[in-house]
């Protein structure tokens, strides 16, 4: 599974044997893998092995009339997982550029992704001034000042109207000029992945505001900007509220991006598999000017070639499809404890009073969307009681000794209070919106231009979230019919 992946462009001085020197004492000089030294000629052509331990590193190469490309791959076995990352020098015309892809293949099912940390070797290209500038923007691991220098071409790629490859962080201020997150430290987590522009002062948001027709963010906000797309992908500094809120927000950025890149359709356009698959085709391809009598051998070795192709696509085929049974069953099993622990609080609530009355009511019919909330239904209702009557009146005493008998832990007015800031400043689906519904008992559904939003797996709740909204009052219209028809504390 791609879990990482960039592309750094590379200045024109910058050659293969450069390249493959870096990635040899990125391996040799790391603490953390027991390669010591690698005799290796760099200026040969030549494929190369070697493994120490759990560690293996290989070196392989291809050219053809379009493209010339050096490859090393990196493959470190840990106890529960399969590490690789590739490293690759791709010369295509007068274009260099340096591919890393970082994969990690695990055994078994195992819902929790793992924790991806960006690979060294990009740190080592970037600080070592290997990279060249993108569409005139420097590629580094500090903010670029957004000043008067750069208003046009910040501008320009907030409405991707500007030539960069790489995805660009806008950090807003606010009226009191101040940053929702540090500058410094995103650059950082994202130097070689994306470029990060700082506002210097809340007076640039309104001259940029004018030459972008209102795309840019301001006011405190951050906005990734992805080439080729109008519009980008905002964050707020309301949706992560608390003193960790800064930390949270950064964390996010830095997701958003690495998933956007590992998801662009030419992430893996050149990846390790790919240049063996290509040095084979250059070889099958050379064997056509052989004589006839061995024409008989290279059909067979084709026809052996396809088979295995077959069986390996096979293969594959059967893996994909074990996935989504296992995610259909863990998603199923989920349901199933949600639906015990209704079940458990529904007996909790039936005998919370069996040592004086034997309960206080029958629960009827219809079931809980969630734990604990008929508890919170009743608690609301005989606090919004309590007032009509006196407080020397025995209905008001026995109303006050349900109450404290009856604690609730308000789960309902805790859902509708992570919801709103959500819904409130909806402008579409990102990942950490996707992952906080979910959180929250929301399954999201795909229907055409809309989302189909249904709670705790009841269809008779079900809500509807456009997936470009073009009334910026939609989400807010949204939280107000989930609160009328989930909010149990009217």
């Amino acid at each position: 599974m791609l879990v990482y992946s960039t592309k750094l462009p590379l200045k024109p001085e910058v050659t293969q044997e450069i390249c493959l020197t870096q990635f040899i004492e990125w391996v040799t000089g790391s603490e953390h893998y027991p390669i010591d030294t690698i005799e290796y000629d760099i200026s040969s052509r030549e494929d190369f092995q070697i493994r120490t331990g759990h560690v293996s590193f290989a070196i392989t190469h291809y050219d053809d009339e379009q493209r010339a490309l050096s490859a090393c791959r990196l493959e470190n076995h840990q106890e529960n997982a399969l590490w690789y990352t590739d490293c690759i020098f791709l010369e295509e015309g007068d274009a260099k550029t340096l591919l890393i892809q970082l994969h990690c293949d695990r055994p078994g099912f195992n819902t929790q992704l793992p924790v991806v940390n960006k690979p060294y070797i990009i740190r080592k290209f970037v600080e070592g001034g290997y990279c060249a500038d993108d569409a005139y923007i420097p590629v580094t691991d500090e903010p670029i000042q957004a000043d008067n220098n750069w208003i046009l071409i910040c501008a320009k790629i907030m409405c991707s109207e500007y030539t960069n490859k790489m995805p660009v962080v806008y950090i807003s201020r606010d009226s009191q000029n101040r940053t929702a997150i540090s500058a410094s430290y995103l650059a950082k987590q994202l130097s070689g992945v994306a470029h990060v522009f700082e506002e210097t002062d809340h007076d640039r948001s309104l001259l940029i505001r004018k030459a972008t027709d209102h795309r840019n963010v301001h006011s405190g906000y951050v906005g990734i900007y992805f080439p080729g797309r109008p519009f980008g992908e905002r964050f707020s500094p309301d949706d992560y509220p608390g003193p960790n809120g800064y930390r949270e927000m950064t964390s996010d950025i830095v997701n958003s991006v690495r998933n956007a890149l590992i998801n662009r359709m030419d992430s893996t356009i050149y990846n390790w598999n790919q240049i063996q698959m290509m040095q084979s085709r250059q070889k099958m391809k050379q064997w056509q000017d052989i004589s006839d009598s061995n024409k008989s051998d290279l059909s067979d070795y084709m026809e052996l070639f396809d088979s295995e192709n077959r069986e390996l696509q096979t293969k594959i085929d059967e893996l994909n499809l074990l996935l989504d049974m296992a995610s259909e069953q863990i998603d199923e099993y989920k349901q199933t404890l949600h639906n015990m622990s209704i079940q458990l609080e529904n007996f909790r609530s039936t005998f919370r009073g069996g040592g004086n009355d034997g309960g206080i009511y029958k629960k009827g019919e219809e079931n809980e969307l969630y734990p604990g909330e008929i508890t919170e239904l009743l608690h609301n209702v005989l606090s919004s009681s309590k007032s009509r009557f006196t407080e020397e009146s025995h209905p008001r005493a026995l109303i006050e000794s349900m109450l404290a008998a009856n604690p609730t832990d308000h789960p309902c007015e805790t859902v509708l209070e992570e919801l709103k800031p959500i819904l409130s400043n909806y402008d579409r689906l990102t990942p950490a919106i996707r992952t906080k519904l979910k959180e929250l008992g929301f399954t999201i559904d795909e229907d055409g231009s809309h989302y189909k939003l249904t709670f705790q797996g009841d269809s008779r709740y079900m809500f509807t979230l456009s997936k470009t909204p073009s009334d910026h009052r939609g989400g807010k219209n949204l939280y107000s019919e989930v609160c009328n028809r989930l909010d149990v504390n009217k």
